[in-house]
């Protein structure tokens, strides 16, 4: 199944599921900020966007 190159707010997602983030992690200084990140991860592996959460 091919899923579509799309970007979520901070996240980058590749056809093949790969994902990398907008910025340098470092740069998310808030937990609230790292939060949300974590729950678009969720989002998008529940969505099929990412292949698999290591």
């Amino acid at each position: 199944m091919r899923v579509p190159s799309y970007t979520v707010r901070t996240l980058v997602f590749s056809p093949d599921g790969e994902m990398r983030l907008e910025r340098p992690a470092e740069t998310y200084a808030t937990s609230s900020e790292a939060r949300m990140v974590c729950n678009e991860v969720i989002a998008a592996h529940r969505a099929g966007a990412i292949r698999s959460l290591v």
